[in-house]
């Protein structure tokens, strides 16, 4: 069984992000349970790591999908719209100064379209959170159940 997790990269709180996969792995098994999420370094994915990292003994696999922040996609506009990283930026890693701001939602969509399906994607978003809320609008149009967590 494969959970989606999609989050906020300013989630702070790993109790939530835990509680939501605890009871996720009471439903289905901690065996076979696969939690794929964006590989952020910090907020929900970061804790969904640790999650999967921590329960690996019991048969849980973490499943990450780092956004390729160096590469821009086929259909990025032949304008520039790439954007500077700033100083000290762990969001989006990769070797260039600058990045394709089109990589976070790439990287959402081959998420939702992994093989076998998620039976569930449990979101965490904070106030707009474009990238989380449009995973979650993804996973909806594929039909996966979304949870959504308040913080």
């Amino acid at each position: 069984m494969r959970i989606l997790v999609t989050g906020s990269r300013d989630w702070l709180d790993p109790r939530a992000v835990w509680a939501q996969l605890d009871a996720a792995a009471a439903e289905f098994g901690h065996d076979g349970l696969v939690v794929s999420d964006g590989e952020c370094p910090t907020g929900a994915d970061a804790h969904s790591k640790a999650w999967a990292l921590a329960h690996r003994h019991l048969g849980v696999v973490h499943d990450p999908h780092p956004a390729d922040w160096d590469s821009c996609g086929w259909n990025c506009p032949p304008r520039q719209h790439r954007r500077r990283k700033q100083p000290g930026d762990v969001h989006h890693p990769g070797m260039l100064e600058d990045y394709c701001p089109t990589a976070g939602p790439r990287r959402n969509a081959r998420l939702v379209a992994l093989r076998p399906r998620a039976v569930r994607c449990l979101a965490f978003p904070l106030g707009r959170s474009a990238g989380t809320r449009g995973c979650m609008a993804l996973a909806r149009a594929a039909g996966i159940p979304v949870k959504e967590i308040a913080p």
